[in-house]
């Protein structure tokens, strides 16, 4: 999954509470371009689910994109 956004850099954090933290940044500058939490392990449970996030993290990433704020945007999938 972090190999599926490259230029940008993707690290993914699992946290204690079962949910993961996505984000997704540019290594040579720090900025960090989307930061998605709150994503369940559980849904994780196979190829299909993973392939699935990131289609939807690509959307998000698209969409901060093209917003002219240039701003992070926080939520969860």
């Amino acid at each position: 999954m972090e190999s599926s956004f490259l230029p940008l850099s993707c690290k993914c954090d699992a946290n204690s509470d079962g949910s993961l933290m996505t984000q997704i940044f540019d290594k040579a500058t720090g900025r960090v371009d989307l930061l998605v939490g709150g994503v369940s392990t559980a849904r994780l449970c196979s190829s299909r689910e993973i392939v699935r996030l990131v289609t939807e993290l690509r959307a998000e990433l698209e969409f901060v994109q093209k917003d002219k704020t240039g701003g992070v945007v926080k939520h969860a999938v």
